[in-house]
């Protein structure tokens, strides 16, 4: 339960980030959505329904607004195909998070001296080590261009994290994954907007594999014209996705 409103606290924290800041909201585009999880067969859409079931007896207050659905609903509201079983919705958010991220890293270079922040590029950590007497800043920090000392440090390597913390490996490892962006056409349905965003989508499939799918907002700027954003297919590719298992390479 300490896990499930961990995460279901981000969007909070986030619209809370973007207060005030509307520049901040158009580059990242940071939006509300309702997600919809699809499924196509019997077994699987039960269990979820299951699922649901438990998540709503036992966490009543944070599965506001989440709900299943099955029957004409799924081609009328939904636009899905007719051999979609059923859906399960709730509240969501979607963003652009490289875009968040360098603005926020802009605005703090911005706003503190070389001395306070250093944003070091092109230099990667690749080994940390602890001193085991008490000092002020008991990590060094190896890196090609020397060694750094500090007192807190906060991984964000997703699945490179093993590298720096051996303990982790095979508990967290990389996976490459597939997206592809593609132009809605006239005919589609939906043209969601930051004041007025729509659906990101999880399609569900019988062999344990997945597809998702969110529509990027329309904008004022060259950032975005409604382009959908698919990916997934793992368990498509060759030998299931298991060659996919442990690539960390993007270039390949």
């Amino acid at each position: 339960m300490k896990l499930t409103r961990f995460r279901l606290g981000h969007m909070p924290e986030m619209e809370a980030l973007m207060k005030d800041r509307p520049e901040l909201r158009e580059r990242s585009q940071l939006r509300k959505v309702e997600f919809v999880s699809v499924y196509f067969d019997e077994e699987t859409f039960l269990a979820a329904v299951k699922s649901l079931e438990e998540f709503k007896k036992d966490m009543p207050e944070e599965s506001q607004g989440f709900a299943s659905h099955r029957g004409e609903k799924l081609q009328t509201h939904f636009h899905l195909a007719p051999h979609a079983i059923g859906a399960i919705t709730g509240p969501a958010g979607a963003a652009w998070p490289y875009q968040l991220v360098t603005h926020l890293l802009a605005e703090l270079q911005h706003a503190f001296p070389p001395s306070t922040f250093s944003l070091e590029t092109n230099t990667p950590v690749t080994q940390i080590s602890r001193s085991s007497s008490p000092k002020p800043h008991p990590y060094t920090l190896t890196t090609p261009r020397g060694p750094l000392s500090a007192r807190h440090i906060v991984h964000t390597t997703n699945g490179y994290i093993s590298t720096l913390v051996p303990g982790l490996a095979g508990r967290i490892f990389p996976v490459r994954g597939q997206m592809t962006a593609q132009g809605p056409g006239a005919r589609f349905p939906f043209r969601p907007s930051l004041e007025k965003p729509q659906h990101s989508w999880l399609f569900n499939y019988a062999n344990g594999g997945f597809d998702y799918l969110t529509q990027l907002p329309h904008s004022n700027t060259p950032q975005s014209d409604g382009e959908l954003m698919l990916g997934g297919g793992l368990a498509a590719t060759h030998h299931r996705g298991v060659d996919e298992v442990g690539v960390a390479r993007d270039d390949a």
